[in-house]
Parts: structure tokens; sequence; C-alpha cells
């Protein structure tokens, strides 16, 4: 049994106009739904392995909520390949990943993510920011991850909670 918890990054800040994408950071409610889903996530399998774009909102976001979780930052995996990715580099980030872990924590942006979790599942959901798609699939290895394998177990919004 493994188990992706897809999170889009928290609300970014926008004050900037002239600021690259890339750079863009988190904003007030960003910051503070990044920490309370962190908080929310403690209740749940913790992860073995948190897998974050490098992007510094996804970033922010992977560290706020490993920080609620207590554990590591070096568990945090940057990608820069996870940058605005297409599904082909979302699914093979996960169809590569440590057979070990049975708990993966992956964080990135739309609309890659709500397209991975629409190929997995068969179901569409829109992830919206700083919300948790929870998938979970009856397999023993990561690479066996493919259309249709998953079940969305839940989905999770910072309203919600």
């Amino acid at each position: 049994m493994k188990q992706l918890f897809i999170i889009r990054h928290g609300k970014s800040d926008w004050g900037n106009p002239f600021q690259d994408d890339f750079d863009r950071p988190l904003n007030h409610r960003g910051l503070i739904d990044a920490k309370k889903m962190g908080s929310y996530l403690s209740n749940y399998t913790h992860p073995q392995k948190i897998i974050s774009s490098t992007a510094k909102r996804a970033l922010t976001t992977a560290y706020l909520i490993a920080d609620q979780l207590k554990i590591n930052q070096h568990e945090i995996e940057e990608q820069k390949k996870l940058y605005h990715a297409s599904l082909d580099n979302l699914l093979e980030t996960i169809q590569t990943a440590d057979n070990k872990h049975n708990t993966l924590y992956m964080v990135g942006h739309n609309p890659g993510l709500s397209s991975l979790v629409s190929y997995l599942s068969e179901d569409w959901i829109e992830l919206k920011t700083c919300c948790v798609a929870i998938l979970q699939a009856d397999v023993g290895s990561w690479s066996n991850w493919i259309k249709g394998v998953a079940t969305l177990k839940q989905y999770i919004s910072p309203k919600t909670i």
C-alpha cells in the first residue's frame, strides 16, 4: 500500500508585479494556511519523504508543513523540474521514488497537480492553494502508479479545517 499526499503551495504574494514568478513568496494567508495544514496533517501518517518544487512559494510551504510535522528539513527533496511540471514529469518523479517509502508528500503547482490527481484517480478536482489530495493505491512499487491506479481518499482545504 502506497499513499501520496499531493499538496499545492500556499497563496502567493502578488504585491511586486516585477518579481520573477519563480521567486514569488507566500503572502500572509499562505503562511498561515501552510502552518495550519501542517498541524492538521500531523494527525495522518507522516511522510518518509517530501518532494518539493524549488520555487520559493512551494519550498516555503513544504518547510512550514515539515516544521509542523516535526520532520527534519533534510527529508525534503528539492526538485527544480517540479516547477510548473508537466504530467509526465510529475509521474516520472513518483514512479522513480524509492520503494522503501510508503508515504510521500509532493508540493508543487497547478495545473499540473490537479491533472495528476485526475490522471491517477480518475476523479477530477481542482487543487486550490494549500489544499491536499490524499491518494492511495494497493501496489508495492511506485513504478506501478499509472492511470487510474489510485483512489482519492480525501481532499483537505485550509478553509474546512
